[in-house]
């Protein structure tokens, strides 16, 4: 086809939707485009046109691809070669065979990010940082190199299985907060930050020297994400739900096969009170204290990163890693790593790690087997935990200890919060909608001073249970004002204004004989909680 033939001069537009492209000649019906979002149409006249495309974007636009040059001219060496090649260097090796039968399994190339600390310095040049030379240190034996490489696979097997159970708990975390709001509520937008629904334009340029233009929010990007996602997942419980209700996923299943970058893209545009309320979950906590979103933020794409590395089998030991911890100055059990050294190697990642996992499996033995198995290699391997950015009497820190356990006072409330549905001060003032607005921070206001209603505060922020509201009259529900009132009253004894409210949350979720084994926030919920239930329950006047 010639570029003057009729049919070059044909139009065709690209779709690209759902990460999937479909080109289409002009003259054809219209097509049918089912959820199209943001279609990004081009006119292409070319029949020498290329298209790249990477996890279905876009990312490459010309005329024709050339072959990339290089200067590399070393030639191929066999194993055997190999084995001769490093011998020649300087590195100790007494079983050729043994030697062969490591590189076959390893390769020369990936074991040599384990020798490269062995290679001499180029001191004829001194240069910043030191060059090394080809040639090994004297006394370099294959098995030191080889032990090394093999405590850096056991290690990235456990680092693998702490990401695991940090991994599900967090998805978790981020399916059941969206999950109180609603099923599909990951697919309203209105659920989200204002920066992540935010359109943006976007432009790329074409091969004839015109511009395409182009709106979407990281919101809409996220979401074609999400369809990929679960439109090629296989898992039976997805067939099962889609024979059964249809195409979309409630959020609790969509968090199960989303990527674990997908849900942490999730997680970052939800709105900030979300944000703290799941950094807190995990006591990622700021000085005032509150849910810290930038360090939690950090810690997960620093995890996200880990998780790739160990995913690809790639060195851990000895390594800078591009993506650094945040400092968490407000956690006194890991204030030890404000050093830069301390948070881009090994022993920062297996600190939050060890952090996270006290909160999400209290009774793992991660953190004692994993010290115990650094302690026991770094005298196998003979090289300093420092490379890895281990300080003096690491082990010492109270992270490390067999005695460390999370604050259990603070757990049992989270856990608490996370069982019902809340909502901030602002949100409360709006539930009361019956008033003028000018009067609803008064009243909320009277209603806490009374304790008719009351508001949680495991960190600086207040959360109200929204089951005291009634959402049809814009008001407090009676039967509410009056439950927490009598509450209040028979537990003075308690003189403590912060407790108060935990004690009262208590009641509402208890199952109790009084009331037929049933918890007043269900029977609250049925529509049935009656007065004379309060008698049995709670025998005092809220006077």
């Amino acid at each position: 086809m010639t570029s003057d033939s009729p049919t070059s001069r044909l139009q065709r537009i690209l779709y690209l939707f759902g990460g999937s492209a479909v080109a289409y000649w002009s003259g054809t019906p219209e097509p049918r485009v089912p959820n199209l979002i943001n279609p990004l149409c081009y006119p292409l006249f070319n029949t020498t046109s290329r298209l790249l495309f990477t996890e279905g974007r876009l990312v490459f636009f010309n005329y024709a691809i050339d072959a990339m040059t290089s200067s590399y001219a070393k030639p191929f060496k066999s194993v055997t070669e190999q084995v001769a090649l490093m011998r020649a260097r300087g590195m100790v090796i007494v079983d050729d065979k043994w030697a062969e039968d490591l590189l076959q399994k390893v390769g020369y190339y990936r074991l040599s990010g384990y020798s490269y600390p062995f290679r001499k310095f180029d001191e004829s040049a001194p240069a910043d940082p030191p060059k090394r030379l080809s040639e090994f240190e004297s006394g370099t034996n294959l098995t030191t190199v080889a032990d090394i490489y093999e405590f850096d696979r056991q290690l990235r097997i456990r680092l693998f299985d702490a990401i695991e159970m940090f991994e599900i708990a967090f998805r978790f975390k981020v399916g059941h907060l969206l999950g109180k709001i609603g099923a599909f509520a990951h697919r309203d937008p209105t659920n989200f930050d204002a920066d992540f629904t935010k359109p943006r334009s976007s432009a790329m340029n074409a091969p004839d020297g015109t511009t395409v233009s182009f709106t979407e929010s990281h919101y809409e990007e996220w979401l074609r994400d999400l369809n990929k996602q679960e439109n090629r997942s296989q898992e039976a419980f997805v067939a099962h739900f889609r024979s059964k209700y249809g195409e979309e996923l409630p959020v609790w299943a969509a968090t199960e096969v989303m990527s674990f970058g997908t849900v942490i893209r999730l997680y970052d545009g939800l709105t900030q009170r979300d944000r703290r309320t799941i950094a807190a979950q995990f006591d990622v906590l700021d000085h005032v204290p509150d849910g810290d979103i930038a360090t939690f933020s950090s810690w997960l794409n620093h995890i996200r990163y880990i998780r790739n590395t160990c995913a690809h089998h790639s060195r851990l030991w000895n390594r800078n890693f591009d993506v650094i911890i945040a400092e968490s100055p407000a956690i006194e059990e890991l204030a030890h790593l404000r050093a830069d050294e301390l948070r881009r190697h090994l022993y920062g990642t297996l600190s939050i790690l060890g952090f996270l996992l006290a909160r999400t499996h209290p009774k793992s033995d991660w953190r004692l087997h994993t010290a115990l198995f650094i302690k026991s290699w770094a005298g196998r391997i003979d090289q300093p935990l420092s490379v890895m950015g281990f300080p003096s009497h690491w082990d010492r820190e109270r992270l490390w200890q067999l005695s460390y356990s999370r604050d259990e006072e603070r757990a049992n409330r989270l856990e608490l919060l996370a069982s019902v549905d809340t909502v901030g001060t602002s949100e409360a003032r709006d539930l009361l909608s019956s008033l003028p607005t000018k009067d609803r921070r008064s009243r909320l206001g009277y209603y806490r001073r009374k304790h008719a209603i009351f508001a949680l505060s495991p960190t600086e922020t207040l959360h109200f249970p929204r089951f005291q509201f009634d959402a049809e009259t814009g008001d407090a529900k009676s039967i509410v004002l009056e439950a927490n009132r009598r509450l209040y009253v028979g537990n003075r004894d308690v003189n403590e204004d912060e407790a108060f409210p935990w004690i009262a949350l208590t009641w509402w979720l208890t199952k109790q004989a009084e009331l037929e084994d049933r918890s007043p926030l269900e029977l609250l919920e049925a529509g049935k909680l009656s007065e004379e239930h309060l008698d049995l329950s709670l025998p005092f006047s809220s006077e």
